[in-house]
């Protein structure tokens, strides 16, 4: 029998060996105590007939054992299908976040009419793009601002699979109302099935079309990298200096204090607006954060890529 390497020895004993000889319904709770919040966003398939999927990272637990999948499997049923499409989505109700982002505009009506009044009824966290109802458009970092921007085809999420489009920045448009995608019909659907969410208790509107001023980012020598197809980070203004790089050099104004007041000029209405009005006294928090999408490569831990739900 060999000896133990230094590092082999350290964690062995670390290692708890009585864990097998605990009551199963411990085990069970100790396993269940390791789970962790998600955003949980939807995004439609190529066709409305295959329904939809989400990129959130299935929970570790799941794959570490059979007996931790046992454990915490039934926490996490398949949500958000039809009478002929299956449901997909591993969704755990008490603690994910439900996150309907813009990507999902064109399909907004036909998600809607998947969430049943059953798993209504359980979603306890829901966070909504502020624009969601607005088309998209891609610039270059070098955008010129002062020129009158030319619109031909609004973005959609299937042409953010080029690295060009996903990494750009996505300008909220707004002409004439002639590209607003969601109407006031579906809007109305949206609120009817918040009102069926009886047990919500935060329903977060979400900025996460942060475009940040170009001359303060050359002056400071950094550019905030993002990757519009992954997942999204959710944070308050005062967490803006821990998640974002500061300035090489700072000469007259750190980019990062923008971040307050970005969207003070913002001509159009916010979904926060038109929603606040339609809830007489809600019985859950409102909420607003920014969002923003890092890339893997640059993302916490917790963001690194792991298995989905793509499939």
């Amino acid at each position: 029998m060999r000896n133990l390497t230094p590092w082999e020895y350290i964690m062995a004993r670390r290692r708890f060996t009585l864990f097998s000889y605990l009551p199963v319904e411990i085990r069970d709770e100790i396993w269940r105590l390791t789970l962790e919040p998600r955003i949980v966003e939807v995004r439609p398939k190529k066709s409305i007939y295959d329904g939809f999927y989400s990129t959130a990272p299935l929970p570790v637990v799941l794959t570490v054992c059979k007996d931790s999948e046992r454990a915490v499997l039934r926490l996490y049923p398949k949500y958000f299908g039809g009478a002929l499409i299956a449901a997909r989505i591993r969704f755990n109700a008490k603690i994910d976040t439900l996150y309907l982002d813009w990507k999902l505009q064109d399909h907004l009506r036909c998600f809607l009419v998947m969430i049943s009044l059953q798993e209504a009824e359980k979603i306890q966290f829901l966070a909504i793009d502020q624009y969601i109802r607005w088309s998209r458009q891609s610039i270059d970092p070098d955008y010129c601002w002062s020129s009158a921007p030319v619109f031909e085809f609004p973005l959609t999420i299937f042409d953010l699979q080029t690295d060009f489009f996903k990494r750009c920045c996505h300008l909220v448009v707004d002409l004439d109302q002639n590209l607003r995608r969601i109407d006031a019909e579906t809007l109305e659907q949206l609120c009817s099935v918040v009102r069926c969410m009886k047990k919500l208790k935060e329903l977060i509107f979400v900025h996460d079309d942060i475009i940040w001023d170009e001359e303060f980012l050359k002056e400071g020598g950094v550019f905030p990298q993002q990757d519009e197809l992954a997942g999204l980070t959710l944070f308050q203004p005062q967490e803006v200096y821990d998640l974002f790089p500061e300035p090489v050099e700072m000469i007259h104004f750190d980019y990062r204090e923008s971040i307050e007041y970005y969207d003070d000029d913002m001509e159009i209405e916010t979904l926060q607006d038109d929603l606040e009005t339609k809830f007489a006294s809600p019985k859950f928090e409102i909420l607003v954060r920014y969002g923003w999408r890092f890339p893997d490569s640059l993302s916490l831990p917790s963001r690194q890529p792991r298995l989905t739900e793509s499939e």
